[in-house]
């Protein structure tokens, strides 16, 4: 059996005194902390173009829809 720990990033798992001395920021603060980061840090990979036409076929279909 495979076993793994897994140390979340927005829950300090500090004790008291270690997460008052980091600062003491809660749940929030880290995840508004980590949107932040992620917003600046990720680059996301472009489409494949069978997959944009794909969407972009749905989108069509769906404006031609709601204007008719």
């Amino acid at each position: 059996m495979r076993c793994a720990e897994w140390e979340p990033r927005i829950c300090d798992r500090e004790n008291w005194e270690s997460w008052l001395t980091c600062g003491g920021k809660n749940m929030l603060d880290n995840a508004v902390e980590e949107k932040e980061r992620i917003l600046r840090e990720h680059i996301s990979e472009p489409l494949d173009d069978d997959m944009q036409k794909e969407i972009d076929d749905i989108v069509a279909a769906a404006e031609r829809e709601l204007l008719s």
